[in-house]
C-alpha cells in the first residue's frame, strides 16, 4: 500500500525497522524560521555545511548532520534522526 504525502510518496508495507523518510532537510529548516545563515550560527558551523546538507551535492560528515540536526531539533521541539531526511548523504 502507497500514500501520498505532500510531493512523495511513502511505502507503507515496509517493515518496522525502515525509517520513513518523510521530510527534506530544506523543509526542516524552514520550519525554523531561518536562513542558511542563521542556522549555520546557531549550530556553529559554515554555512556551506548547510548546503550541502540542503542541497545534496556532498556529503557531510556525522558529526556536523547531527550538530546541525540537533539544533533544529531544539528550536521545532522534537527529535531528528539522519535517517528521517530525504535525499540526506553523511559520510
Amino acid at each position: 500500500m502507497s500514500v501520498m504525502c505532500q510531493s512523495s510518496t511513502i511505502d507503507t508495507s515496509k517493515t518496522h525497522r525502515e525509517v520513513k523518510k518523510v521530510s527534506k532537510f530544506k523543509d526542516l529548516r524552514e520550519q525554523t524560521g531561518w536562513s542558511v545563515f542563521e542556522l549555520a550560527k546557531e549550530a556553529q558551523v559554515s554555512p556551506s555545511t548547510v548546503n550541502r546538507m540542503e542541497y545534496d551535492y556532498e556529503p557531510v560528515t556525522k558529526r556536523m548532520a547531527y550538530r546541525v540536526l540537533n539544533i533544529i531539533g531544539q528550536k521545532i521541539g522534537r527529535s531528528i534522526t539522519i535517517e528521517e531526511i530525504e535525499g540526506l548523504r553523511v559520510k
